[in-house]
């Protein structure tokens, strides 16, 4: 837009974390040389800053070394002038973190929200709030390191461990509510290794404890334990919190390629019934897509019966037409118990696994084995994971994937208390709580794989359930599914569908 004639101040604004130049994050006079006389020097900096096209990481950081500032704050600064502020859903959507000189201010302010399929699950970690024994028994062990175990401080620990220790449910908000605020209280201005992040968990819980207080829409769960107790005040519905944030915008967009079903995300998102929405077509060939869809089952408690047959597929897929390929799974342990089926079945087939918790460099070296050459490599990653959400592999970098399952979210008791809050709120408990947020996964994974008019590439499907129809009708409208019933089917097919592209090509 810029290179067209746009003239606009743009801030893309950045975590403190990534920010700070310091070894120790702590954000003082005392502690910090930068916050000394920060506001003195700021004012020289801004003038600068209005010279330049845009302020990205390095504008910022070069302005803040120039004038000796803190880069966050200078950023928050030039949040106030900025035309356009290209950030993270927290700093419109947290309540801690939220950007109140922006969004308070009385100059106009429209939001854009991109990948807002994810909105709703990150809004309600935002709102939610969480307390375990382990965690603050190490937080005071290191309190009493520096301040003395006859400090307030480490008898305001004590107060809350014993509170949560002894507990039996149900705990008494009023008590739980004291005992944190008081250590938070001590807190203030102490210094000792995991303070900050402490300090940051009691104001979440805190906050979460006191919005519970008057609404239906959060649970106090306490699960106990031998020592390793934990009280958490989870957020089931965000969505009367997202309506009461954007009432008061002069505009807000939700968009993404996986905002389905619309009427159910409107509501989930505290849309209201006037609200537009629009769905639009994809722009690309749907003939150049072949998606096949092969039956197995791939439920949890049937997954041992499941993995030569998955297996066997994928390798099919591969060798119908070797090239950059990707499975993507449910979870890690299905993964690595499929890879263990693959190597025993195909040994020796080019394999690159996603392992947890890939740092950046991790992640830039699997990248590069699908980018950087024309090699065939078959990928194993997880659904909802960071290769299938948001990574951009064009043309051959990505010619075929497979999707094992519909995707759906865990089993467990907050997942149970979400589906029963969400068929309270709107009468479609499993839809909102396992199905939608599974298929959503599904369909940004299969969006891998056509990224341009040009891009040709098989999708292949593994699981049974995909001819059901509460599921089937939540695959995007150019997906057109093709059941196979052997794996010789799923050669044949895709063979077929690569030579007919090697006719067609120019």
């Amino acid at each position: 837009m810029t290179a067209q004639g746009l003239k606009a101040l743009t801030l893309t604004l950045y975590a403190m974390e990534k920010l700070c130049p310091m070894e120790e994050l702590h954000c003082h006079p005392d502690h910090c040389p930068r916050a000394k006389g920060h506001y003195l020097r700021q004012g020289d900096a801004i003038q600068e800053a209005l010279a330049l096209p845009r302020w990205d990481r390095e504008e910022i950081l070069a302005l803040a070394d120039a004038h000796f500032l803190c880069p966050f704050e200078l950023s928050l600064a030039l949040c106030e002038i900025a035309d356009v502020v290209i950030g993270d859903y927290n700093y419109a959507f947290d309540p801690r973190v939220r950007l109140s000189r922006v969004f308070d201010s009385p100059r106009g302010v429209a939001l854009l929200v991109d990948e807002a399929h994810n909105l709703a699950d990150r809004a309600r970690d935002m709102l939610s709030g969480e307390l375990s024994l382990p965690g603050l028994k190490e937080a005071r062990r290191e309190a009493g390191k520096v301040h003395g175990r006859a400090s307030a401080l480490y008898k305001a620990f004590t107060g809350l461990i014993r509170l949560l220790d002894k507990a039996e449910a149900p705990l008494e908000p009023q008590a739980l509510e004291a005992a944190s605020g008081s250590l938070l209280d001590e807190l203030s201005g102490s210094r000792f290794p995991g303070a900050g992040e402490t300090a940051r968990g009691l104001i979440a819980f805190l906050s979460a404890l006191r919005r519970a207080q008057d609404s239906g829409d959060y649970h106090l769960l306490w699960q106990p334990g031998q020592g390793r107790g934990r009280a958490a005040v989870l957020c089931l519905n965000p969505a009367p919190y997202l309506n009461e944030a954007t009432a008061r915008l002069s505009g807000c967009v939700y968009f993404s390629a996986t905002l389905f079903p619309l009427a159910a995300m409107q509501k989930l998102l505290g849309g209201e019934e006037g609200d537009a929405c629009l769905a639009l077509p994809s722009p690309f060939p749907r003939e150049h897509l072949l998606t096949l869809q092969y039956p197995i089952n791939t439920r949890y408690r049937a997954r041992g019966d499941s993995l030569i047959p998955a297996a066997r597929a994928i390798t099919a897929l591969f060798h119908a037409h070797p090239g950059k390929v990707i499975a993507y799974f449910p979870s890690f342990a299905y993964l690595r118990q499929v890879a263990e089926a693959i190597a025993a079945e195909a040994p020796g087939l080019p394999l690159v696994i996603q392992e947890r918790g890939m740092d950046d460099a991790a992640r830039e070296k699997f990248l590069a084995r699908f980018t950087q050459d024309a090699s065939p490599v078959l990928g194993l990653c997880v659904m909802g994971g960071v290769f299938a959400e948001g990574v951009d592999l064009p043309g051959r970098q990505l010619i075929a994937a497979a999707i094992l399952g519909v995707g759906l979210p865990q089993v467990n008791p907050e997942r149970g208390l979400y589906q029963e809050r969400m068929e309270e709120a709107f009468e479609d408990g499993f839809g909102f709580a396992y199905r939608y947020p599974g298929m959503q996964k599904v369909a940004q994974a299969a969006g891998r794989l056509i990224r341009s008019e040009t891009d040709r590439g098989v999708l292949l499907l593994l699981d049974d359930r995909f001819t059901q129809r509460g599921y089937h009708q939540l695959l995007p409208e150019h997906v057109t599914m093709n059941p196979v019933q052997s794996i010789a089917d799923i050669t044949a097919l895709a063979r077929d569908f690569w030579a007919r592209a090697r006719k067609e090509e120019p």
